[in-house]
């Protein structure tokens, strides 16, 4: 198990998304001008809060996909399914952190919308590994995020269903789905399988 936690560099992760959650609260409401091909208008707004918890997945990926290692094939262990619970830690540790600013911070209304986006981008990375070396599997999120900034403007100045990313109220609806999609994404990975799709080396 040393060899396991060592090679994921699971304190740079800690730390990113950490930081995330702080940088988030600081820049709160913020948004980047974009070009955009729907709503009407040439440019839209990208929230800080669809950006930013992008990070942590792509710290993730290449945590896993750095660790990749001849243990993996010859350990007795089920270790495919601590990579699992090692996306799931992240959410986790995220979420307790979100939670402590809005409490300490009630007025930080963006960090909600920031967590819900986490947990689904961490799902969208879980979904994308039944096809997807590690390496590659947080480009899903990061892909789906800026077709959202580009196809997902709905007419005044609104967003669609679809680019909940962009969404800024933080709805139980929401959080449901972003769960269920952290949920299924878990189910697709561990189905996957321990050693089936991981690189020899």
């Amino acid at each position: 198990m040393t060899w396991w936690l060592t090679s994921h560099r699971y304190l740079v992760a800690v730390a990113v998304s950490l930081g995330c959650v702080a940088l988030g609260a600081l820049l709160g409401e913020a948004r980047l001008l974009v070009p955009t091909a729907s709503g009407g208008v040439p440019f839209g707004e990208l929230p800080v809060f669809a950006v930013l918890p992008l990070l942590v997945p792509i710290v993730v990926g290449t945590a896993l996909d750095g660790a990749e290692r001849p243990p993996y094939v010859v350990s007795a262990r089920r270790v495919y399914r601590y990579d699992v619970l090692f996306s799931a830690t992240f959410v986790l540790i995220y979420a307790a952190a979100s939670i402590l600013v809005v409490m300490v911070w009630p007025e930080l209304t963006a960090t909600l919308p920031g967590l819900r986006n986490l947990v689904a981008f961490i799902g969208l990375q879980l979904v994308s590994g039944w096809w997807l070396p590690y390496r590659y599997q947080s480009s899903v999120p990061t892909i789906y995020v800026f077709a959202a900034a580009t196809f997902g403007r709905a007419d005044q100045g609104g967003v669609s269903a679809w680019a909940w990313p962009l969404e800024s109220s933080a709805t139980p609806t929401g959080f449901a789905f972003a769960v269920g999609l952290l949920a299924v994404g878990m189910m697709v990975s561990l189905h996957r399988g321990d050693r089936g799709r991981l690189r020899h080396w």
